[in-house]
């Protein structure tokens, strides 16, 4: 979690396209937010994570970070903590919770794909260009 200043969330939605997925990120890294106001930033983040470029910004930006930490918590209050001192204040899970824990875990599995899709495509784009230039190389050379 992250301390300090982030964009409000009322704000975010008049920032420049490009300036919305890290606003985001800060939103939903701040321990200064409401639950409300990580749950929009988690919705808008699984829309942004469909664009694969986005999607790379926000995973190398370290939104995984965060969305680990939610499945962490999510998962520790579920089957108990590993120390049997601690003592959760509220050890029921509530809707919100699990929501934001199902939310967190969809928002991941989309990020993750993006993501490959654009390594891959990346990767795909130096190979082409290699086979251009004629210089492929020899592992992924066909035997003739």
């Amino acid at each position: 979690m992250r301390d300090g200043s982030f964009t409000p969330v009322s704000m975010i939605y008049t920032l420049n396209p490009g300036d919305q997925p890290r606003a985001w990120l800060d939103v939903l890294a701040s321990a200064e937010t409401a639950h409300d106001e990580k749950m929009e930033a988690l919705e808008e983040i699984m829309i942004l994570a469909k664009d694969k470029s986005r999607a790379r910004v926000l995973v190398e930006e370290g939104i995984l970070d965060s969305i680990m930490w939610t499945l962490g918590r999510y998962f520790e209050k579920l089957y108990g903590p590993e120390d049997s001192s601690q003592v959760w204040a509220n050890p029921e899970i509530t809707q919100e919770e699990q929501r934001m824990a199902k939310l967190s875990a969809n928002c991941c599995l989309q990020l993750g794909k993006a993501y490959c899709a654009a390594m891959h495509t990346d990767g795909d784009l130096m190979l082409m260009s290699l086979y251009e230039r004629g210089t492929v190389p020899e592992e992924r050379q066909l035997a003739q």
